[in-house]
């Protein structure tokens, strides 16, 4: 009887380390997307109004179905950026967004659970009228190889419709990444993983500034901005959520750096909890650790 007891308390240990695990990544977790919208959308004359006449200026525009869709009652209307792949020859989503004729944004990024964001009036006035923005002309000296697209079209992020889009975008994910930031507090990643023999340490610090080392030495260090701390936060969270990935044809003795995670640990304060991120699960990463291994490289001819 008391091995019987003694086995059961270690159960109810083990649920309620369980259940506190779970607390904390839900405390973490972006809020869902919201329903299906079935209120009324802004009305037209304040939208008009809200927009800069500036940029109204342009008369008939590349995406007329935006005009017929927006008169309705309630919409929803798919938004996109891009960016040419040069591996596949293809594009690349970098972001979508589900914009709500309420202003409510399901915003969806590789590797990320769903985020929800809020336009304001006025940038909700600019997906309405974005049929009477000019999606022909624009800043040159913006590049041609990332791209906004309006449901199935495509808007050159040079032309004014492009910037203007790319804008609300950038609005809505500022307030989203200080509201994010400033309740979740003070937070400390650290992750690590093997390459070539050598361990790699990646610290994130309270502070936002990054640091990279192999073994004990310096290689790398980055004093990120608020979104890119949010970022890097929300993809390790998504990691320790996803199930591993085994390939049973694999050779335990070819080491793939390509495949392996980086594991460590995020601390919020309070509590501790398992951290994980892939280096080639975004471009972000990758860059990342290029820059770094070509540090080291620089560093090795002095």
């Amino acid at each position: 009887m008391q091995i019987l007891a003694s086995f059961s308390g270690v159960h109810r240990v083990a649920l309620l380390v369980a259940l506190a695990a779970g607390i904390v990544l839900y405390r973490l977790w972006p809020a869902p997307p919201p329903e299906p919208v079935t209120s009324p959308s802004v009305p037209a004359i304040q939208t008009v109004r809200a927009v800069d006449p500036a940029v109204l200026a342009f008369a008939g525009g590349c995406v007329p179905f935006v005009d017929a869709l927006t008169a309705k009652r309630t919409w929803s209307l798919s938004v996109s950026r891009r960016a040419f792949n040069q591996c596949s020859g293809g594009d690349t989503i970098l972001d979508s967004y589900e914009v709500y004729s309420t202003g409510a944004v399901v915003w969806t990024e590789r590797g990320v659970a769903t985020r929800t964001l809020q336009l304001t009036p006025g940038e909700l006035a600019v997906i309405v009228n974005a049929n009477r923005i000019d999606c022909a002309s624009g800043p040159e000296s913006e590049s041609s190889t990332v791209w906004m697209t309006l449901g199935d079209t495509r808007i050159p992020m040079r032309t004014l419709l492009g910037v203007a889009l790319d804008g609300v975008f950038k609005q809505a994910i500022s307030r989203y990444t200080d509201v994010r930031l400033a309740a979740l507090g003070t937070f400390e990643l650290r992750l690590s993983a093997k390459r070539d023999g050598h361990t790699y340490r990646l610290h994130l610090g309270p502070a936002g500034m990054l640091t990279v080392r192999r073994g004990n030495r310096l290689l790398a260090t980055h004093e990120l901005i608020d979104h890119e701390r949010l970022a890097l936060l929300d993809h390790t969270l998504a990691r320790v959520a996803l199930p591993q990935r085994v390939d049973p044809d694999a050779d335990p003795d070819e080491e793939d750096f390509s495949e392996q995670p980086m594991r460590g640990t995020l601390d919020l304060g309070e509590v501790v909890v398992p951290a994980m991120i892939e280096y080639t699960f975004d471009a972000w990463t990758d860059v990342l650790w290029r820059a770094v291994r070509e540090a080291e490289d620089a560093a090795a001819e002095r």
